[in-house]
Formats: C-alpha cells, sequence, structure tokens
C-alpha cells in the first residue's frame, strides 16, 4: 500500500476533527505527557503507558492529544514492542509481572496461548484513551481519533499488529468497532487477583496490519470522494454508557 494512501486516509480525520473544533497534538516528550494527562482530568496511567515506569523514547512510544481553543481535551498512546519471535502470551507474562507485582508471583492464572499463536513480529499497543469531562460525546470523534492513531502508528512502525483490552460492556455497545478494531476475542487471559482498574471480563480487541491497510484504503477513497463506504460503525444516537467507553 502507498504512503499517498495513508496520508489521505489520516488527512480525512484531521478534516473530520478540525469541523469538531478539534485539532490534533502527536508528542513523545513525556514530561509534556505528564502535564496534559493532568489538564485533561485523568486520573492515573495504567502501568504499561506511564513514563515513570517505562524507559520511553520516541522511537517506540508517543501520544495523540485533542486540542481545543489551545487546550488539551483528550488522548490516547500507543507503545511498540518488537517481539520477533516471542509469543505474546510470555511476553505479558514477564511484563506484567512488572506491573502488577502479585505476592505468589504470577500476576495471571490463565492466558489462553493457542488463540494468541498468530500475534508475532512488531505489536502497537494502543491505551489509556481519555476524553475530558464536557468534551465527550462524539462517536465521530472517537473514530477519527482511533483511525489516526492507527495510521500513524502503521507509518511510524509498519506494526504487524495493534492491539488493546476493552471490558465487555463497552464491547457490547460496539465500541471495538467503532475504534477500528476488526478482531475481538473474550476470555483471553484471567488474573490471579484483578488490580484495581482491570477485570476478567476484559476483551482483546485488535487490528492485523492486512486488515488496517483495508481500512486505510476504504478512507483513501472517501478523501477522493469516491467511496461509498459511511465512516460510522454504529448509527443509532451516543448513550451515557458510551460517553465512558475506553480502551486499557
Amino acid at each position: 500500500m502507498s504512503t499517498l494512501e495513508y496520508l489521505k486516509a489520516a488527512s480525512l480525520q484531521l478534516s473530520r476533527l478540525e469541523e469538531a473544533g478539534l485539532t490534533v497534538h502527536m508528542t513523545s516528550d513525556f514530561e509534556e505527557v505528564e502535564l496534559a494527562i493532568r489538564d485533561i482530568g485523568k486520573s492515573y496511567l495504567t502501568p504499561k503507558m506511564d513514563p515513570t515506569n517505562n524507559d520511553f523514547t520516541e522511537e517506540n512510544s508517543f501520544w495523540l492529544f485533542l486540542m481545543k481553543d489551545g487546550e488539551y481535551v483528550g488522548g490516547v498512546a500507543a507503545r511498540h514492542d518488537i517481539l520477533r519471535t516471542e509469543p505474546v502470551s510470555e511476553f505479558w507474562r514477564r511484563a506484567y509481572r512488572r506491573y502488577y507485582p502479585n505476592i505468589s508471583g504470577e500476576t495471571f492464572a490463565l492466558i489462553e496461548s493457542s488463540v494468541l499463536a498468530n500475534m508475532t513480529g512488531g505489536l502497537t499497543y494502543v491505551g489509556d484513551l481519555f476524553i475530558r469531562e464536557g468534551n465527550r460525546g462524539s462517536r465521530e470523534v472517537l473514530n477519527s481519533l482511533m483511525l489516526l492513531m492507527h495510521i500513524n502508528c502503521a507509518l511510524k512502525w509498519e506494526s504487524d499488529w495493534l492491539y488493546a483490552f476493552m471490558w465487555d460492556r463497552h464491547v457490547s455497545l460496539g465500541m471495538a468497532a467503532k475504534y477500528g478494531f476488526t478482531r475481538t476475542i473474550p476470555g483471553i487471559r484471567k488474573w490471579v487477583a484483578a488490580p484495581e482498574g482491570r477485570r476478567d471480563d476484559e476483551w482483546l480487541v485488535s487490528l492485523p496490519r492486512t486488515e488496517l491497510e483495508h481500512l486505510v484504503k476504504l478512507q483513501a477513497q472517501l478523501a477522493d470522494g469516491a467511496g461509498m463506504v459511511r465512516n460510522e460503525v454504529v448509527s443509532r444516537p451516543v448513550s451515557k454508557r458510551d460517553k465512558k467507553a475506553v480502551v486499557s
């Protein structure tokens, strides 16, 4: 797929956000990230995306922040890990022991490794999505922000997979599809003792590169005025529960 198609698709998302009075700021300045997180009212970062717990550089992580009238009103983060042939189940076991220490020594009671066999190579985790109170409620804004995140990850890292975790009720509301994830799998892992903010009903939501390229192609066609595919996955009005849907 040509870079031009990615740029057309990205330009379309930026135009849609601009129509909503928003601009997008991309940064790997992690001191700025800490200040911006406070400004949007997010009370915590997950250990996987917290700059104080990780040696991030611009080569392996960045944030996209939504801006309105010069103020931060929302954001979402990405980090890229090159696993090559290491099973993602082993990577998660090792990493999450550090993120969420448990007296038993193990963080997960179960990881369904056989279901994850194809998730190899360069994996990009997308998480800590948060929109400031008073600026929530638009599925179209979330859709464009997340598509823009996926496009940036593909251009920056040529990710083999993008993935996140979502609670069951958010998946059932169609938010995984709205965020551009094409695959959803429940019950992928069970915690020994679920830490605060984590649950056993989390779904793995993911987007392999081939399917991202398909989405980008559709968006590029829309940018050209030649496509007929709507940017909206779910057309019903947004509910109060939808407004709080996050990836974590």
